[in-house]
Formats: structure tokens, C-alpha cells, sequence
């Protein structure tokens, strides 16, 4: 008994890691219920088609209450184009899509690369990165010198 007590004792004291996850995924007409029935549906003529960038997280109450909850995106399209965009966070858990539809995707190329950080106030709670993803060179205006 007592060597069954002492690891679920562990277990129960151990702290729970901020969980991030992200994923791209492509969107197309064929994803639509009407196309699987082979129903009508005017969506099937629509522009909204493309990728979007899936973000799902979950962290504990500690976390969640110890500051603002926000994600911070950072997006590269593959015409070079960066989206920057934070948002604020309400619920410890959750699902957020970044949707790259239409113009985004067939005019400035899709997806490219991603960078999610998951913050709660000013500290980094978890990160993820696409396996393409690189910082960007920052470099100094010459004629601030």
C-alpha cells in the first residue's frame, strides 16, 4: 500500500505545463457538408478557401489568473508579408483559428511560416514555431546615425 501512496502523491503535487499546439491546415470547397451530401450550397462558389493556422491551449488556473492571458501570432505569408496580431485570452482553454482565405492565399501565396506565443502578462508560458520559421534581421535606419 504504501508504495502506491508515494507516487500518487507525486502525481497529485505536480504542477500542470501551459499546453500549446499549433497546426496548419488547407481549406478547400471539398471540406464543405454540402459537398460530402452533394447539396447545394452557393459557399461552394465562394473565395473562402485556403489555409488556416489552428491554435489550441490550455494552462491552469494559477496561470490564468496570475495576469492577462494573450497569444501573440506572428504570421509570414510567402510573398514575404508579416501579420503581427495579439489576442487577449478569456477562458484557460480554448481553440483560435487564423484563417488565410481568399486574396491572402491566392494572391500573396499561403502560408509560409508561423510563431505562436502563449503569455500570461509579461511572461512566456509556452512557445511553438513552425519548422520554417526564422527570426527577422532588424536593421538600424543609417540615417538615425
Amino acid at each position: 500500500m504504501k508504495y502506491f501512496i508515494l507516487p500518487l502523491l507525486l502525481l497529485v503535487s505536480c504542477s500542470t505545463k501551459p499546453n500549446l499546439e499549433v497546426e496548419s491546415l488547407y481549406w478547400s470547397r471539398r471540406d464543405l457538408a454540402s459537398s460530402v451530401v452533394n447539396t447545394p450550397d452557393p459557399e461552394k462558389q465562394s473565395l473562402m478557401f485556403g489555409q488556416r493556422v489552428v491554435i489550441s491551449w490550455s494552462v491552469s488556473k494559477k496561470d490564468f489568473n496570475s495576469g492577462p492571458l494573450a497569444l501573440f501570432i506572428r504570421i509570414k505569408l510567402k510573398n514575404n508579408e508579416e501579420i503581427d496580431q495579439r489576442v487577449p485570452l478569456d477562458k484557460p482553454s480554448g481553440i483560435f483559428y487564423v484563417p488565410i482565405y481568399g486574396n491572402d492565399f491566392t494572391k500573396k501565396g499561403g502560408l509560409q511560416s508561423y510563431s505562436v506565443q502563449l503569455l500570461s502578462g509579461d511572461k512566456l508560458l509556452a512557445t511553438r514555431k513552425h519548422k520554417l520559421w526564422v527570426e527577422p534581421i532588424r536593421m538600424a535606419n543609417s540615417d538615425s546615425e
